[in-house]
């Protein structure tokens, strides 16, 4: 400390207050993306789980190509590790929520017309 001058000094100083602000940002940020968590987990009321295809289409009744159809159309969202495909049951549950009372083939058409409108 002795060899600094004044102007490092400040430097330093300014360095440190901007340290702490980030991450006193930082702990808030993180403090509200638990307190979302935990709303949308009440809203919800269970956890958000990674679904196999398989149970996917057990909870939409549909078959092994509608389900493609669904995905390759950006209808629902996937997780894809290697050649596993994974669906988040918030991301299911938003699909049905959205397209209830819709005939299925009619959204699928649709998306495949504006598919390729650009």
């Amino acid at each position: 400390m002795e060899n600094l001058n004044l102007g490092e000094l400040f430097n330093e100083s300014i360095k440190t207050i901007i340290l702490q602000e980030v991450k006193n940002a930082k702990k808030e940020i993180e403090k509200e993306i638990s307190q979302e968590k935990i709303v949308l987990l009440m809203q919800r009321g269970y956890p958000n789980e990674l679904l196999s295809t398989r149970v996917s289409r057990e909870r939409l009744s549909v078959g092994t190509e509608t389900l493609k159809d669904l995905i390759d159309l950006n209808l629902i969202p996937i997780i894809k590790n290697k050649k596993k495909i994974k669906i988040s049951s918030y991301d299911l549950d938003d699909f049905i929520e959205k397209y209830k009372n819709q005939d299925l083939k009619e959204v699928i058409e649709e998306a495949r017309n504006r598919k390729g409108v650009i």
